[in-house]
C-alpha cells in the first residue's frame, strides 16, 4: 500500500511502485541550506506488503536519515541524532554495538554557535555516557537567533578535532506560547504547592478571611523608648527657649518656682532682678561701714538724710529754672 503521489520538479526519484503511473514511494531533494524527503508507503502495518518484510528495508531507512540528518559523518561507527523538547535540544550519538573500536580518542563534546544582535557567541557542553553504546546532552535553546550544534572530537588517529554538524534550531515561537501537552499540570503543581503549605482547594471566596490564623508579632520597646526620648528632648528645647519671653521674670512665677525647688530639694538658681541706683549705692555703704568701721568719719550714718537733701535742692533748683 502507498499513497497515490507525483514528483516534484526538482526532486530525485528513489523508489517507485510498480503500477503504471509509477507512484513514487521515496523521493528526495534540496531546499535551500536544507534537505528533504518523502515516503509515500507504511512504514510497519498491514500494507507494507513485500516492501516491509524485504530485509533491506531497514538499511534504506537508515541511509534516509543519515542524508536527512547531513552531518557530514563518513564513519559507520556511530549516528548523531537530535530532537527538539520545549525550549532544550537533545543530542545524542549511537555508537555501533559491533564496533571493534571506539570512533574518538576522547570524550567528544558539543559546540554551540548562537547568532546575536552584534556577534555569534561560541560555548561548548559536554555529553554524558548513558549506556555503553550512546552519549548524550542536553543543551538550552536561545529565545532569538538561530543556534548551530557540531560535534567537537579528535578521531582514533588522534587527529585534530572534525567538527560534525548535529543540529540547527531555531524557536518558532516565544516559550509562553507554546502549547500545553499535559493540561493538568497546572492543577498537579497547586496540589503539591498546597501539600508542602499546608493550604486546601477552595471553591467560593466566602469567609476566607474568617478562618485566618492567629500570629504573634514582637514589637521592640526600644522603638518606643527612643520615640519618647526625642519627645522629652524636644519639650526641654521648647522650654529653654521660650518659656522665659512669656513671663519668666514674673514674681510671682519665679516664687513658686523657687517653692517648687526646695521641695524637691534642688538648688534654686539665682536670679538676677533689677535694682534702682539708690538701693545699690545704700547697700554699698552699709556694707563697707560694717566691714571698715574706721570709715564711718567719711561715711555718717546720717547719709541717708544727706542724699535725702541734695535730691530736694536739686529739686527745688530745676523749678526756679
Amino acid at each position: 500500500g502507498a499513497n497515490v503521489c507525483f514528483l516534484k520538479p526538482g526532486a530525485s526519484l528513489g523508489i517507485s511502485g510498480a503500477d503504471e503511473e509509477k507512484t513514487p514511494i521515496l523521493s528526495f531533494m534540496r531546499v535551500g541550506n536544507g534537505r528533504t524527503l518523502a515516503f509515500g508507503g507504511e512504514l510497519d502495518g498491514k500494507f507494507t506488503g513485500p516492501f516491509g518484510a524485504w530485509k533491506e528495508a531497514g538499511d534504506i531507512f537508515l541511509s534516509c536519515m543519515r542524508w536527512l540528518n547531513s552531518s557530514q559523518n563518513e564513519n559507520d561507527d556511530f549516528f548523531i541524532k537530535s530532537r527538539r523538547e520545549g525550549n532544550e535540544a537533545l543530542i545524542t550519538i549511537e555508537l555501533d554495538p559491533d564496533r571493534k573500536s571506539d570512533p574518538f580518542s576522547s570524550e567528544p563534546r558539543i559546540m554551540m554557535l548562537s547568532e546575536g544582535e552584534k556577534q555569534i557567541s561560541k560555548k561548548y557542553f559536554k555529553m554524558r555516557w548513558n549506556d555503553a553504546d550512546s552519549l548524550s546532552s542536553v543543551l538550552p535553546i536561545p529565545e532569538e537567533g538561530t543556534s548551530y550544534y557540531y560535534i567537537s572530537a579528535p578521531d582514533a588517529g588522534g587527529q585534530p578535532d572534525k567538527l560534525l554538524r548535529a543540529a540547527v534550531y531555531r524557536l518558532p515561537y516565544p516559550q509562553e506560547f507554546r502549547p500545553e501537552k499535559d493540561f493538568s499540570r497546572g492543577r498537579k503543581t497547586l496540589e503539591r504547592l498546597a501539600r508542602m503549605s499546608g493550604g486546601r482547594e477552595r471553591i467560593s471566596m466566602d469567609g476566607i478571611f474568617d478562618e485566618l490564623s492567629s500570629s504573634e508579632t514582637v514589637f521592640p520597646l526600644s522603638h518606643i523608648i527612643a520615640l519618647a526620648s526625642m519627645i522629652f528632648l524636644i519639650c526641654e528645647i521648647a522650654f529653654r527657649r521660650f518659656l522665659p519671653s512669656v513671663g519668666l521674670r514674673d514674681e510671682i512665677l519665679l516664687e513658686k518656682l523657687r517653692s517648687a525647688a526646695s521641695l524637691l530639694r534642688l538648688r534654686a538658681m539665682p536670679v538676677k532682678t533689677e535694682r534702682s541706683p539708690k538701693k545699690d549705692i545704700e547697700d554699698g555703704l552699709k556694707d563697707e561701714a560694717k566691714d571698715h568701721p574706721e570709715t564711718n568719719e567719711l561715711f555718717p550714718s546720717d547719709a541717708e538724710t544727706a542724699i535725702d537733701k541734695a535730691k530736694k535742692r536739686i529739686k527745688k533748683r530745676m523749678k526756679n529754672t
